[in-house]
């Protein structure tokens, strides 16, 4: 299978100028983590939800009005839609990423290639299944965030352990919910905590 099976096409995209308080809203509208930077129809650079948490909400700088140049990944890894889908899938895995740019020869945006992209029939026919288990991979000291935490503090530790997600737990240490650095995002932008359920 090549990428160009498996890539979302034409994905929305902002420009250098754009602020990142728009860039989260477009990343909330399209339900993605990711959107990528055009300067005209060229690809510049890559905004991440992971950036504006740990470019911006954790150095205390203020997201609502800064522009996405200021904090985009500008070296980027990008595939072409004829390349092998199992190729892109191994270059996330060295460069520890969840979404590729795809491009044409001339550097235009033409999808994004997701991890998840592996799920699709035949992405990989030669892998063989792994036999591992949960317990064998998983971190045994997991980072934890308090359900009465500051935001800052928990934007803080996921800019410094590089994490995305982390669990919440009461002073009991009961898992009471999992937050994302892109809940951390909004609820830094619109100053007001996300809603969420108790089960």
């Amino acid at each position: 299978m090549n990428v160009g099976d498996a890539m979302t096409a034409s994905p929305r995209s902002a420009a250098p100028d754009t602020p990142l308080s728009q860039v989260a809203e477009l990343m909330e509208s399209q339900d993605v983590g990711a959107i990528p930077i055009l300067d005209g129809d060229r690809l510049v650079g890559m905004i991440t939800d992971r950036d504006i948490v740990v470019r911006a909400v954790a150095k205390d700088k203020d997201p609502r009005e800064m522009p996405s140049r200021e904090i985009w990944s500008g070296e980027l890894i990008t595939v072409k839609p004829d390349q092998d889908l199992s190729d892109a899938l191994h270059l996330m895995a060295r460069h520890q990423v969840r979404r590729l740019p795809v491009v044409d020869d001339e550097n235009r945006l033409v999808g994004v290639v997701t991890h998840s992209a592996w799920q699709g029939e035949d992405a990989n026919p030669s892998a063989e299944p792994e036999q591992r288990t949960v317990a064998q991979i998983m971190h045994a000291r997991p980072v934890a965030a308090f359900a009465d935490e500051p935001l800052r503090a928990v934007a803080h530790r996921m800019a410094e352990t590089g994490l995305t997600r982390l669990p919440v737990v009461d002073r009991d240490n009961r898992l009471v919910g999992l937050l994302s650095d892109f809940e951390v995002i909004l609820a830094m932008m619109h100053g007001s905590a996300a809603t969420s359920t108790t089960a």
